[in-house]
């Protein structure tokens, strides 16, 4: 996921990421990059493009366990606008996602196989009211799919970039109901062009036990 601070401030963003937990696990590749001006670090429309793959399980309503895997990807058009300087911005993306699941065994009472396309908005919101506190707030929902995620991160700042604190995600779909709470130690400089995050906590299922997670993400830029 997009990180705070320097990031926001290049041309063209890549992003991959992994999370993981008994009930799942998640991985993306993505980027992010202008379209009305050569630079990130201002005003602009963004072209943003996605692949993800997922393999999961969930409890269906007839007291089954099913396995599912699905693949994604996503095409959106964004406008950022930046809240005085770079560690406050607000981004708005509108697109198209098609989705590709598969169930096993079938699960007659849901409809994630037949829902394969759907249009997503997403916001992204990074504030930075102090030098060393920080907060940011992003979700999504996909429409007919019918996906729902939501993550909130407050943080404290050190090293300039450096953010740690805890981590709120909802997460919600078809047959899931999921809610994670953990800790970030989020924009760990790799070098001078990339950064690293790392999230870990519990993840709890409305129908599922209680699990751990964990998430690594990476963001390069040039």
């Amino acid at each position: 996921m997009l990180g705070s601070g320097q990031v926001a401030a290049r041309d063209v963003l890549l992003l991959a990421g992994y999370s993981g937990s008994t009930l799942g696990n998640y991985g993306y590749l993505g980027t992010i990059m202008p379209i009305s001006s050569p630079y990130l670090y201002k005003d602009g429309w963004l072209l943003r493009l996605w692949f993800a793959q997922a393999n999961f399980t969930y409890l269906s309503v007839l007291g089954q366990d099913i396995r599912g895997k699905a693949s994604e990807i996503e095409a959106s058009v964004g406008y950022r606008t930046y809240l005085g300087d770079k560690n406050n911005r607000l981004s708005i993306y509108i697109g198209g996602v098609h989705r590709n699941a598969r169930l096993s065994p079938d699960d007659p009472y849901s409809h994630m196989e037949e829902r394969r396309n759907g249009a997503r908005i997403q916001g992204d919101l990074f504030l930075r009211p102090t030098t060393n506190l920080d907060f940011s707030v992003m979700g999504s929902h996909t429409t007919h799919i019918g996906d729902k995620w939501l993550r909130i991160r407050p943080g404290y700042v050190f090293e300039e970039r450096v953010i740690f604190g805890p981590e709120v995600v909802f997460i919600r779909g078809d047959a899931y109901n999921r809610r994670r709470v953990g800790i970030v130690l989020e924009s760990v400089p790799l070098g001078r062009n990339a950064e690293l995050t790392f999230s870990a906590g519990r993840e709890r299922d409305r129908v599922q036990s209680t699990s751990g997670y964990a998430t690594l993400s990476l963001v390069s830029w040039f």
